[in-house]
């Protein structure tokens, strides 16, 4: 599935969306996924549930002829999650920036590029959770004060939040720049006490299971797959840190 602000793949029209058949040199548009008119305006992200369903978020207002503000989910066959629809109501009054991750409950993490916004009608913030349903999940709520931050899916339902101004959920972590371990409702995972740490001075603090290693520029470690985040970028397994 690709997205974007094309109009046509190929000299076939195609409005934005359009899945491509990936078989050895053959890229060819398959047919049986029929988008219709497709959206008016440009789809910035897409990720794919794990029941097959399609959402996708952008500068668009409609899909195939129906008012979809700025996300939708779309099921396999390219027509429109009628269900997902009728529960995101009247959607974002502003463009989202992208797709953060699907969870294991198809619910999907979103990520804005401003701190504040609106779905159907209630305030969101920098980062929003919506159900599989397309209802807003209220219990998720990453309270940052800063628009510099990224925040990225993980192992299993776990998110690595990466800020540049000191402060989240309240707390004061006491670093300019630092990279935290967050559970499925954007809370600090100070259960299993994971977290990690990114100094100015490119020593990364990690703490996994209570046990902290301070990791030097340059030496090459390895934490069992753990993910690290460095400035937004995924790191895994044994990895050079500069």
């Amino acid at each position: 599935i690709i997205v974007g602000d094309f109009t046509n793949i190929t000299g076939t029209s195609k409005n934005r969306i359009c899945k491509l058949n990936l078989t050895p040199f053959n890229f060819s548009i398959d047919s049986t996924f029929n988008i219709g008119t497709g959206f008016n305006a440009s789809a910035y992200d897409v990720v794919k549930r794990n029941d097959g369903k399609l959402v996708v978020v952008g500068a668009f207002t409609s899909y195939s002829g129906s008012t979809q503000n700025r996300v939708t989910c779309i099921n396999s066959d390219g027509t429109l999650d009628t269900i997902f629809s009728g529960s995101m109501g009247s959607g974002l009054t502003s463009n989202p920036e992208r797709i953060v991750g699907v969870l294991s409950d198809d619910s999907v993490i979103i990520a804005n590029p401003n701190l504040t916004n609106t779905y159907n009608g209630t305030s969101v913030g920098k980062f929003f959770k919506i159900d599989a349903s397309g209802s807003l999940d209220t219990t998720f709520n990453v309270d940052i004060t800063n628009n510099n931050s990224t925040l990225v899916k993980g192992f299993n339902d776990d998110f690595i939040l990466y800020t540049t101004d000191g402060v989240v959920d309240e707390f004061d972590i006491g670093h300019p720049t630092s990279i935290y371990i967050l559970n499925e409702n954007g809370k600090f995972r100070i259960d299993n006490n994971h977290y990690i740490t990114f100094e100015n001075d490119k020593r990364y603090n990690i703490k996994l299971n209570g046990l902290t290693r301070s990791i030097p520029s340059g030496s090459i470690y390895d934490f069992s797959s753990t993910l690290l985040v460095e400035t937004g970028s995924l790191i895994t397994s044994s990895s050079t840190y500069n």
